[in-house]
């Protein structure tokens, strides 16, 4: 064999080690590029998958229209409280004059979420609520001094860009009111369908927290009901349209006195109910929904817990975990991810 063709053969063999390598390196990387690729609609989400693996899909329909599930736990953050101490019945710290200290109790809480594996936040009703209203109002970014605005929104902005792995939402009031800039209101009602006025009113709403803040989804109190789940579903699917992920409350029934869902509202947009719902609606914990098609949540609160029987086969039956609650506990979560390792362990 000539100098030539043994050169050309270890250079060959030496060029297939380092391709071999390569590869060896490139291919883990380029399959959690593809497992990572979960807004393709080939690959959605997997309500299998431990929560922590999951990602939101960047938008919240899919290409035939269909709801574009997001699997992952909801930690609630609560502005309100219903304390007579400041106006708006806000806590003690998103309710202070002190804006810095506001901002610095939402920091708190988020990275305290953040440590109990939660990366999707809603805060709830942060605009607070007038002690007379029967609904809340969706007016919450009104309702704030225009520094809380601008710290909050830089503050948002600063978070999620640290934590990108994060998103963060808003949970409101659905009804229109005349006065937004304030949470006294009389004569508040649902938008109407069709309304001109009414629709720009609620991206009014809803925008600033969108675009200034980052937020990627806003949640509507008491939309369930029959004369509120069209113009909740109607407004939702137009905002969902424009990328911005709506969900509505309670989980939404056939009727008033029915047990049976509503199959074509949970397939619309997400939903979530509290514990004492299931307790009334599902006595015997027997729903069942398709974690491909629907996206709805079982809300727990130190008040209304449920026991880890009941959350267990909630989550087992494609329900997903939304955490009310301000002091550490990792109970839900570590129910969670149980049911997770165990359908992982049935694929």
């Amino acid at each position: 064999m000539t100098d030539q063709a043994r050169f050309g053969g270890r250079s060959f063999g030496a060029a297939l080690i380092v391709l071999i390598a390569v590869a060896l390196i490139a291919i883990p990387g380029c399959l959690s590029w593809i497992g990572a690729s979960s807004n393709d609609d080939r690959s959605r989400p997997d309500a299998r998958r431990d929560s922590a693996a999951l990602r939101a899909p960047a938008r919240p329909l899919r290409s035939d229209g269909g709801l574009y599930p997001d699997r992952r736990p909801v930690r609630a953050i609560a502005c309100f409280n219903g304390s007579p101490r400041h106006p708006g019945m806000l806590n003690d710290e998103w309710g202070s004059s002190d804006d810095a200290h506001a901002i610095a109790w939402l920091r708190s809480e988020l990275e305290r979420g953040l440590e109990e594996g939660y990366t999707r936040f809603s805060l709830t009703l942060p605009g607070g609520k007038d002690p007379n209203q029967k609904f809340f109002s969706s007016s919450h970014w009104a309702t704030m001094s225009a520094r809380r605005q601008r710290m909050l929104a830089r503050f948002c902005q600063e978070w999620l860009a640290a934590h990108p792995e994060t998103t963060l939402g808003l949970y409101s009031g659905f009804d229109i009111d005349p006065t937004p800039t304030t949470v006294k209101f009389d004569g508040h009602r649902p938008p109407r369908i069709g309304n001109e006025s009414d629709r720009r009113s609620m991206f009014a709403r809803t925008l600033p927290w969108v675009e200034q803040c980052g937020f990627t989804e806003i949640w509507w109190d008491a939309t369930s009901k029959s004369n509120r789940r069209g113009p909740a579903m109607h407004y939702g699917r137009m905002m969902m349209e424009r990328g911005i992920r709506i969900g509505g409350e309670a989980i939404p029934r056939a009727g008033a006195k029915s047990s049976e869902l509503d199959r074509e509202a949970i397939e619309t947009m997400p939903w979530v109910g509290l514990v004492v719902y299931f307790d009334r609606w599902d006595p015997d914990w027997t729903w069942e929904v398709d974690p491909e098609t629907t996206e709805l949540f079982i809300a727990i609160r130190p008040t209304d817990p449920g026991t880890d029987e009941q959350l267990l086969s909630a989550f087992r039956r494609g329900f997903i975990p939304w955490v009310h609650g301000r002091k550490k506990d990792d109970r839900v979560m570590r129910l969670w991810r149980q049911v997770q390792r165990e359908q992982s362990r049935g694929r």
